[in-house]
């Protein structure tokens, strides 16, 4: 299992502790797996607050999503990175994968010097102290926390007397032996596992890397195509 937490760099603060007028923040995100909608509609929730409540604050989102974008997870935060590293103003409200954070460190603000800590303080602490800190300082707020989950077929493996799987490993061994199994008794419309795996994958952190590299060939060829 892994946690995904998208993080905002939240300039927000620093904006509505200011008395101006007519501001438009400029917020950049990565819309994959379905998360362009997420942001949209907090995107829309916020600039219908704004306007109900004359804040003359405009949240302005872009997105880099395969429609309009050849940029994988890894260019887009490359992409951060360069203009973190030339001080570049383009964007206010930046969103992006929570294992960059230790990387964009350097260029991220200490948020305790710009939220309240009535708000800080609604967060999780252990999740905001595993993926929102760096060097003892608040410097994102998550936003999404995604979780991956493996659904079992319990009728399956107590028929065979087989265990939830906790590794890879017990993964393409169970499988496989059931698959073997089903397959003696004519039952081919069965398939051991299916990860979405397409051919196309985002390499997301070190666990997953392991998987892909080492475990893919392997359950598409034992298991997927058997």
């Amino acid at each position: 299992m892994f946690i995904l937490n998208l993080i905002f760099y939240p300039i927000l603060y620093l904006y509505l502790n200011k008395n101006v007028q007519a501001i438009t923040i400029n917020t950049v995100a990565i819309g994959y797996y379905g998360r362009e909608d997420i942001y949209r509609f907090m995107t829309n929730e916020f600039n219908n607050y704004s306007k109900e409540n004359n804040l003359n604050i405009t949240l302005s989102l872009n997105t880099f999503t395969p429609e309009n974008s050849t940029q994988e997870i890894r260019d887009y935060e490359s992409t951060l990175e360069i203009l973190f590293k030339k001080g570049s103003n383009k964007y206010d409200f930046i969103i992006y994968d929570n294992v960059y954070t230790p990387k964009f460190c350097p260029y991220l603000l200490n948020l305790n010097k710009y939220i309240p800590k009535i708000h800080i303080d609604t967060y999780n602490s252990q999740i905001l102290s595993n993926v929102g800190s760096c060097k003892n300082e608040i410097v994102g707020l998550p936003v999404i926390l995604d979780f991956t989950l493996l659904y079992s077929n319990r009728k399956l493996l107590n028929k065979y007397k087989k265990n939830i799987p906790t590794t890879w490993n017990e993964l393409l061994e169970t499988a496989s032996y059931i698959l073997e199994k089903e397959k003696q008794l004519n039952n081919t419309d069965i398939m051991g596992f299916s990860g979405l795996i397409n051919g196309k994958v985002y390499i997301l952190n070190n666990c997953f890397f392991f998987f892909f590299l080492d475990k893919k060939k392997r359950i598409k060829n034992i298991i997927i195509n058997n």
